[in-house]
Formats: structure tokens, C-alpha cells, sequence
């Protein structure tokens, strides 16, 4: 049984899960991605991006504020020689090193949610799992009260099965297939099917 589920390994799906993992009446949480925690699609495809927020609030309100995400240590880690030997390094100094009121590329915010993804991971109230969710429902009046019943499979299960888990609550962090204005649709279609844009999975 757990408290509740997120599913979702990017910004806002890690934000939720700090949270959470910080509030001392929450006592289990299940999170769920299928990409094995990379920041979302920030992390795989928008490194180059400049981010449009300033580095001191990055630093003091994305990170800053929740204690699950042992933020001051992941940035010392990833500031000395070689970083965190448990904690993929990409070479990269952390948010902290920079001027507070610059806008960095998205690559050094991607490996701060790469940080705090992987603390929550070694956090006690999270169950993090890598897989595809099937299904949410809503059960009114069961046995349970009210409960929330989420099916899902493992991204790296040998052969397709599903598992189910009751939540209290779900938050779902999973973001949206990228909008392109209508002057723009045929040349992204084309630039995309002739591989020089990233594709993007259809929602299931």
C-alpha cells in the first residue's frame, strides 16, 4: 500500500516526489518512468537550450528548498574531481559554480534532476521502478475506501507483465507531445521524419 504514485522522471515528477518524500505524513511513495529517471524529455533532448530562469532560483527554489534532494552534497559531489563514483558524472560543474543571475543551458539543470533523482531513489519512503503505465482507476467505496488502482509493466522486465499497486493519491508528471504552430507543422513533420528532430512517442 502506498500513499501515493508519480509517475514521471522529469523536472515536475521529481519535484513531486521531493516533496512528498519531505513531508513527514507521507510514508511511501511509488514512482514510476519509463526512460530509467534521465530528467524527462528536458534531459534527452534540450541540453543545448539555455533554461529562462534565473540561476538563484534554480539554486534556492528548485533544489534548494527540499531536504530529500541532499542538494549542497550532490553539488559538491559533482564540483570535485571525478564526482560521485555512485552518480553518473557528465563531466559538468554544478548550478552552484555559476553566477546567480545568469540563465545556464538546460544540460547543467538536467544533471541537477539527474542528482536528485538518484537521491530519492536511495530515499527509504521511495520505491522507484522503470516501467510503462497501463492504467489508472478510480475505486470508489471499496474495500480499501477510497483508493486509486495503477497497473503497470517493467521497462526492463524480460516478458510483458503488469503489476497493480493501491495509491491514496496519483500525480501524473508525464508533460505532452511538443505543440508546433500551424506555419510551422509541415516543415517539423518533414524534419523530423527525415530524422533530423527527435521523434517523440505517442501517448499510450
Amino acid at each position: 500500500m502506498y500513499h501515493f504514485g508519480v509517475v514521471g522522471g522529469g523536472p515536475c515528477g521529481t519535484a513531486a516526489v521531493g516533496a512528498l518524500a519531505d513531508n513527514p505524513e507521507v510514508s511511501k511513495i511509488v514512482w514510476l518512468d519509463a526512460d530509467n529517471f534521465c530528467a524527462g524529455r528536458m534531459g534527452m533532448h534540450y541540453n543545448d537550450l539555455p533554461a529562462n530562469t534565473q540561476n538563484a532560483n534554480l539554486v534556492d527554489l528548485a533544489f534548494g528548498v527540499c531536504d530529500a534532494f541532499n542538494f549542497l552534497k550532490t553539488q559538491a559531489a559533482r564540483d570535485s574531481a571525478g564526482g560521485d563514483s555512485e552518480r553518473p558524472s557528465s563531466g559538468r560543474v554544478g548550478l552552484s559554480r555559476f553566477p546567480r543571475d545568469i540563465c545556464v543551458d538546460l544540460a547543467y539543470l538536467s544533471d541537477a534532476v539527474r542528482d536528485a533523482a538518484a537521491e530519492l531513489q536511495r530515499n527509504c519512503k521511495v520505491d522507484a521502478v522503470c516501467g510503462v503505465v497501463e492504467s489508472v482507476v478510480y475505486v470508489r467505496d471499496g474495500e480499501q475506501g477510497d483508493k486509486y488502482r495503477l497497473h503497470y509493466s517493467r521497462s526492463n522486465a524480460g516478458a510483458a507483465q503488469t503489476e497493480a499497486v493501491w495509491l491514496d493519491g496519483v500525480i501524473l508528471a508525464t508533460g505532452a507531445r511538443p505543440s508546433v504552430p500551424p506555419c510551422f507543422a509541415e516543415e517539423f513533420r518533414f524534419r523530423e521524419n527525415s530524422g533530423e528532430l527527435p521523434g517523440y512517442p505517442q501517448a499510450r
